[in-house]
């Protein structure tokens, strides 16, 4: 196990059901949409990706994943 400390920020969080390969559309739909239509800008070049007891392996159908990225109101 990997422990890391996460620096305190807001974050916007996805979640996604399915393969990993399906945080790409992740990543797409925050940067072509998400971040047009809201109120916030990244706030950090990271972003954590939560792989729990809902993951079922990196290729499962089943799998549910989140992913957060730090966010800051626009100024």
């Amino acid at each position: 196990m990997v422990v890391r400390e996460i620096p305190a920020n807001t974050y916007v969080l996805f979640t996604f059901n399915g393969p990993f390969a399906n945080a790409g559309a992740v990543h797409a739909y925050l940067y072509s949409t998400w971040l047009k239509d809201s109120e916030y800008e990244l706030a950090g070049l990271y972003n954590i990706e939560i792989y729990d007891e809902r993951s079922h392996g990196p290729e499962s159908d089943d799998s549910i994943t989140d992913i957060c990225f730090p966010v800051r109101k626009r100024s």
